[in-house]
């Protein structure tokens, strides 16, 4: 049977080969375009070195009972989420406050069940309690707030925003309680379970965002402020036909 850190190997080369694979994508598109491709290439990169940190144990604190802590999983998501809900913040169109709540909301799931895993009684209870308020809190700014800000940019964006939104809340839902019920915490489940779980849900994540949107040219014309009807600087956009438009850079 394959053990735990065979999975964190196999799973470390699954995001190293996303990481060359969109940076790859990322160099052959127009320079508009590409700090979006950047940022989820930094994600992949992020989560490839966390998993190859946990094969390797580092930095991994194991029990009396033979329970592992991998602490580099929350290395990797405290780079990687970041440049996620950030590109989901200008995908939507939102305010640089509403995408810095957002980047902190989603921030609070990785740490609240890194707390929940190395407290212990009371304080533990309420770090898993705290678990549930991120999850919550970071639902409701997707579905609020952030969703009515793409009301003001065009249909592409909207289309895009609204596929990124599902495939986050739907693993960002779930992934912090994968942590709650894992080995570390409740040990509801198994050691393999929850590293399987855990990883397959990253890597749903990160390849999902990255895939969707770069499958979406159009949209992120519009987030660069190519085309659309705002752009970056919430100014109209310049014409995309005719005399004088603007050509790739």
């Amino acid at each position: 049977m394959i053990d735990g850190l065979d999975l964190y190997w196999a799973f470390a080369v699954c995001f190293g080969i996303a990481t060359f694979g969109f940076l790859g994508w990322t160099l052959q598109q127009p320079t508009r375009r590409r700090r979006y491709g950047f940022a989820i290439t930094l994600a992949c990169f992020a989560m490839a070195v966390a998993n190859a940190l946990m094969a390797n144990e580092i930095p991994t604190r194991t029990t009396a009972d033979g329970v592992a802590y991998p602490h580099a999983r929350f290395l990797g998501y405290f780079v990687a989420y970041g440049p996620v809900a950030w590109l989901i913040g200008r995908v939507a169109g939102a305010s640089t406050e509403m995408t810095g709540l957002l980047i902190l909301v989603v921030y609070g799931l990785p740490a609240s069940v890194l707390a929940s895993w190395n407290l212990s009684g009371g304080a533990a209870t309420i770090a898993s309690v705290l678990v549930f308020v991120c999850i919550v809190a970071t639902v409701a700014l997707l579905v609020g707030p952030v969703s009515r800000a793409t009301h003001e940019v065009s249909g592409e964006r909207r289309l895009l925003y609204g596929k990124l939104r599902n495939i986050s809340v739907l693993i960002w839902a779930v992934l912090p309680i994968v942590g709650v019920l894992s080995e570390q915490n409740l040990a509801i489940l198994t050691s393999f379970a929850g590293i399987f779980l855990g990883s397959y849900l990253d890597l749903l994540l990160l390849v999902g965002v990255g895939l969707l949107t770069f499958r979406s040219p159009t949209a992120l014309d519009h987030v660069a402020g190519r085309t659309g009807r705002s752009g970056d600087d919430g100014t109209a956009d310049s014409p995309t036909v005719g005399p004088g438009a603007p050509t790739d850079d």
